[in-house]
């Protein structure tokens, strides 16, 4: 994956850490040899039949409809399938697939079982419940289906702004009823806001000539070190919740849920602010024709904030999660409180896949400094091709204001900074994620995202 290009001035930070010695390499290189055989028995038995949402992810307005296909690869003898999609009624809808029942809507099939050949005994749409069942069968003497196809199309059309994870449940059967095992994946649908954010325009007046000549300098410097240590003991065990946008739009986050003792985090300082040690003058001159009345000019008051909404995880709000396997908030590690969100897997997995988290933030405009900044524990294997990556898009079209990709792969929490002053005056996204290349397991504990802004004073 390339870069896409971005702001010249936005440029990462991240504090060194140690390295283990030479005679620690040797022996991870041995550990890690012995897991790579078991890693492989388990990814072999993972490689197999799976059926997914073609398209994962998808972004829609309100009044706007997409069609996903439900997909299977390598599959063989399927002679059956029972198939239960769950959505979010709030923010979708599903519509007739031929239009002519809009009261009593049903899906599509997709041909993969020969629709001359195949009985449906099940085709029904909830809107209201937020569920779509559909069961279908080939009748003697068909012969079973191999290969991959689709299943069955299914076509939504947003009615609100909000979050619907596409919750996938599947059921394969083969000739002799017996059950074919699949790995089964499903998607997400986000509902943007479309209401246009009004800006205002100041016109002067034709016999007027405004002239500022404004001087600002700032700057800002900031390092932080931390360290992690954990005591055995019991931490709470979230329970899997629906949680609440702004605006009231449900965003239906899985938790991890854990069954067994974990590591209690040992209370450290927080990271230290960026202290912006800014001198700024403002001194516009205005010359103003006779008849022409000169507005006053605004003074901007001195602030130091921080944007990020629940930036430790503490709470099931504010985040959204994206990709063939969703992050999952985690008590397994935690910087600072109690939790954490993990990316990526915990299991072997079939394919390459993507896990990352998102939250739209406004970021105000005449700032002195603005910095992104977060902790990350990764806990995988250096060989492996997966990779952390961070974009920051422009809300209003998606368009990469800048973008990184990196890993680290020693056990550690680890800090990362990223410069947006160029961002400033901006609704952005911040999207953090881990890509896995199919090969082994990675996974990655994100805590404490922060945005700090700073502006005049």
């Amino acid at each position: 994956m390339e870069r896409p290009s971005g702001f010249a001035t936005c440029s990462p930070r991240r504090t060194p850490t140690l390295r283990p010695p030479r005679r620690r390499l040797a022996l991870l290189s041995v550990l890690a040899a012995a897991l790579l055989i078991l890693l492989s028995a388990g990814a072999i038995r993972a490689l197999g039949t799976r059926v997914h949402l073609a398209p994962q992810d998808t972004m829609l307005q309100p009044g706007q409809t997409v069609t996903l296909e439900v997909r299977i690869d390598e599959v063989s003898n399927l002679y059956g399938l029972d198939l239960l999609l769950t959505f979010n009624p709030e923010t979708l809808v599903v519509l007739d697939s031929d239009g002519n029942s809009p009261e009593l809507p049903r899906i599509a099939p997709g041909g993969f079982l020969n629709l001359t050949q195949a009985f449906t005994a099940t085709n029904l749409v909830d809107n209201s419940a937020g569920q779509v069942r559909f069961v279908q069968a080939l009748l003697y003497p068909a012969a079973p289906a191999n290969g991959s196809g689709v299943l069955a199309r299914i076509t939504f059309r947003a009615v609100a702004p909000g979050n619907s994870l596409l919750l996938l449940q599947v059921a394969l059967a083969n000739q002799s009823a017996g059950a074919i095992p699949a790995s089964v994946s499903g998607g997400q649908i986000l509902v943007l806001d479309d209401a246009a954010t009004p800006t205002a325009t100041l016109t002067a007046p034709p016999t007027s000539t405004t002239t500022p000549v404004p001087t600002a300098t700032a700057s800002a410097t900031g390092t932080a070190t931390r360290t992690r240590t954990a005591t055995p003991g019991n931490s709470p065990t979230p329970t899997q919740t629906a949680t609440r946008l702004p605006g009231g739009h449900g965003v239906f986050v899985p938790l991890t849920l854990r069954g067994f003792d974990q590591p209690t985090a040992t209370p450290m300082p927080p990271m230290p602010s960026a202290t912006p040690a800014a001198s700024a003058t403002a001194e516009p001159t205005l010359t103003v024709a006779p008849g022409a009345t000169a507005s006053p000019t605004p003074t901007l008051a001195a602030f130091h904030v921080q944007l990020v909404d629940n930036p430790g995880f503490e709470v099931d709000a504010a985040w959204i999660s994206l990709g063939g396997a969703p992050p999952v908030y985690s008590v397994v590690y935690a910087y600072g409180g109690l939790r954490s969100m993990r990316l990526g897997i915990d299991s072997a997995y079939a394919g390459r896949v993507w896990s990352s988290v998102q939250q739209t933030v406004r970021i105000p405009a005449h700032l002195a400094t603005a910095e992104l900044r977060f902790v990350y524990f990764p806990a995988g294997w250096p060989m492996d091709g997966d990779d952390l990556y961070l974009y920051v898009r422009r809300a209003s079209d998606s368009v990469v204001l800048t973008s990184a990709r990196w890993m680290e792969w020693e056990q550690a929490w680890h800090s990362y900074t990223l410069d947006l002053l160029a961002c400033a005056g901006e609704e952005v996204v911040l999207q953090i994620g881990l890509y896995n290349d199919g090969q082994g397991i990675t996974s990655v504990y994100l805590d404490d995202v922060e945005l700090w802004v700073s502006g005049p004073g």
